[in-house]
C-alpha cells in the first residue's frame, strides 16, 4: 500500500471545517484540488469526485465509507474491478489548543497501486497541499471574528 499525506493546523473549530469539508456544491467556490464533487456527504453514498489535474478535471466514482461528524470522513474507488487498483481518500480533523489539526490522505492499494502511485504521487501530494492551504485560508476568513 502506498500512502500520500499532508497534514495543517487551521485556527477554526473542527465544527467549522468539518462543514466546509462536506459542503460539496460550494468546492468550486476554494478547492483547486477538487474543483467539484456530485451527491451527498453521508455515509453509503456513491459520489462523483472530479479531481484537477492540470487543466481537466477528472471525474472518479466513489463510495462514502466512513462518516464520523467532526472527525473522519473516507470515500474509497475502486478501478477496473475491486481490488486491482483501490483508492482511500481520507480525511481527519483532531482539536488542538489553537483549533484543529486536518490530516488528508490518499492511499493506493491492490496489484498495480505501486505502480500508479509512482505516476500521480507528485500530483497528489501537490493537490492535498494545495487543498490543505484553500481550506485554511476558507475557515480562519469564516472565523476571523469569533473567538476560539
Amino acid at each position: 500500500m502506498t500512502t500520500i499525506e499532508n497534514t495543517i493546523d487551521i485556527a477554526a473549530k473542527p465544527g467549522e471545517v468539518w462543514a466546509i469539508l462536506t459542503d460539496f456544491p460550494r468546492y468550486g467556490s476554494w478547492n483547486p484540488f477538487i474543483p467539484s464533487i456530485e451527491g451527498s456527504a453521508r455515509a453509503g453514498e456513491t459520489i462523483t469526485v472530479h479531481v484537477g489535474l492540470g487543466a481537466a478535471a477528472v471525474p472518479i466514482k466513489a463510495e462514502i465509507v466512513t462518516f464520523r461528524v467532526e472527525q473522519e470522513l473516507v470515500w474509497r474507488s475502486k478501478l477496473i474491478a475491486p481490488g486491482l487498483f483501490d483508492r482511500d481518500h481520507i480525511f481527519r480533523i483532531e482539536p488542538i489548543a489553537e483549533g484543529c489539526r486536518l490530516r488528508q490522505m490518499q492511499t493506493f492499494s491492490g496489484p498495480i497501486a505501486p505502480m500508479a502511485g509512482m505516476l500521480t504521487s507528485e500530483v497528489v501530494r501537490h493537490g492535498l497541499k494545495n487543498m490543505n492551504e484553500a481550506l485554511k485560508r476558507r475557515a480562519e476568513a469564516n472565523g476571523a471574528a469569533k473567538p476560539l
